[in-house]
């Protein structure tokens, strides 16, 4: 069985996004026009995103833009309702969390399922979506976990980065 079947992803059509840094949408918009021309979405990653995608759209920019904060990265982000704001005064195709890393715990799976849980309750309040970087482990070695906990989220959409 395909992960596709098994995810019932197999009536959808495929879609992407292009990853752009707000710096390089600001030094190089052009860059950020020809790749969103080319996609379905453009991404634009870190912190200043919005600021990004603001000075894009004053210029006439109006393809969909999705943020990827990268607060898994530990980026000083503001809080998830600010960040969330930011990313919807900028029109955002679908506004995410600032980002948490799930680090690999081998003896115990209670601090994964807590954060997923508890990010899923924040995106179902901001009705955001959650944005996991979730270390490899997990789904290499406890794939039931990771499966189920987030199949148990109540946001149906969830952005999953390894």
């Amino acid at each position: 069985m395909s992960a596709f079947t098994e995810w019932g992803l197999h009536d959808r059509s495929a879609t992407f996004s292009f990853y752009l840094t707000a710096h390089h949408c600001t030094s190089r918009p052009q860059d950020a026009r020809a790749a969103a021309s080319l996609a379905d979405k453009l991404t634009i990653a870190g912190p200043k995103g919005p600021t990004a995608a603001h000075r894009l759209r004053a210029s006439g920019f109006d393809s969909p833009v999705m943020f990827d904060g990268t607060g898994y990265e530990r980026q000083e982000l503001p809080p998830p309702d600010v960040w969330v704001d930011r990313q919807r005064r900028v029109e955002a195709a679908w506004p995410l969390l600032p980002g948490v890393f799930l680090p690999w715990d081998k003896d115990c799976s209670e601090a994964f399922v807590g954060a997923v849980q508890e990010q899923s309750r924040i995106a179902v309040d901001l009705d955001a979506m959650m944005l996991l970087a979730i270390d490899a482990r997990w789904i290499g070695k406890q794939t039931d976990v990771v499966v189920d906990t987030l199949r148990s989220a109540d946001q149906a959409l969830v952005a999953l980065r390894v």
